[in-house]
């Protein structure tokens, strides 16, 4: 961001390097500010904002296009409680309508705004699924997770004679209900 320029000067600026055609500027300048809900401060130098306004004079520009998928990288880092709802919020009303892909190591941030998430672990895809699959040990990456309760030799020796098993790592038993955190912890481990 561009500190000195007022807030609609910069998001026109961006308008041009993306290529937006002139008689669309006008228009999209007014959808990205609402969508981003700018209009309090439309007129003040981006310098003089606050952190969670300039995040979103950031998201305007990145939709001041209109693509169809923005890339996020830790959106409300350095936000306090009540920016961090506001931009959570955001985020869930933009991806009704575009896919939009959330970096980040916050968990209770992939909770907050994802349908969907993937878990990478030392560079390799550890596990991907739904929220809800995640927190149910369902489909991660091809494998799955499964509750039985019986001996450990003899559940073992069944698991393998079953078409299509390619091995068995037995566990304790688990939680019923995990935190995204507790399944993230024990697929890194």
């Amino acid at each position: 961001l561009y500190s000195d320029l007022e807030v609609t000067a910069y998001l026109s600026y961006m308008a041009t390097l993306r290529n937006l055609p002139r008689e669309k500027t006008t228009r999209r300048l007014r959808d990205v500010i609402e969508i981003a809900g700018l209009g309090g401060v439309v007129g003040r130098p981006i310098g003089q904002l606050s952190k969670g306004y300039r995040q979103r004079v950031g998201l305007a520009q990145a939709l001041i296009h209109d693509p169809p998928i923005l890339i996020l990288d830790e959106p409300t880092s350095g936000l306090d409680p009540n920016q961090i709802v506001e931009i959570r919020k955001l985020i869930r009303d933009l991806g009704r309508e575009r896919t939009i892909i959330l970096s980040t190591h916050i968990l209770q941030e992939v909770e907050a705004t994802c349908t969907r998430a993937l878990i990478i672990s030392r560079g390799k895809l550890v596990a991907q699924g739904s929220i809800d699959e995640l927190l149910q040990g369902g489909s991660t990456n091809g494998l799955y997770t499964v509750s039985m309760h019986g001996e450990k030799d003899c559940l073992e020796a069944a698991i393998h004679k079953l078409d299509g098993a390619a091995g068995v790592t037995l566990s304790e038993l688990r939680r019923e209900t995990a935190s995204l955190e507790d399944v993230f912890r024990e697929l890194t481990q």
